[in-house]
């Protein structure tokens, strides 16, 4: 439980400063993607994403690649 929530925090700052910085290469905004949806299983995590992360992820242009 713990892991998780520390892994949270520190995907939520990474999340933060990618919408602050914009920055570009390495898939950074498909990766963010990626690893919020490994920890969606967490209720906390869930939460934080539904409140804050999605509109912050979508306003600031961090889109997810689509694929076919």
């Amino acid at each position: 439980m713990h892991i998780s929530r520390v892994a949270t925090i520190l995907l939520c700052i990474v999340t933060e400063l990618q919408a602050y910085f914009k920055f570009n290469g390495a898939r950074t905004a498909e990766r963010l993607y990626e690893i919020w949806d490994a920890l969606m299983l967490d209720v906390t995590t869930k939460e934080l994403y539904d409140e804050r992360y999605a509109k912050l992820m979508e306003d600031n242009g961090i889109w997810r690649r689509r694929t076919l």
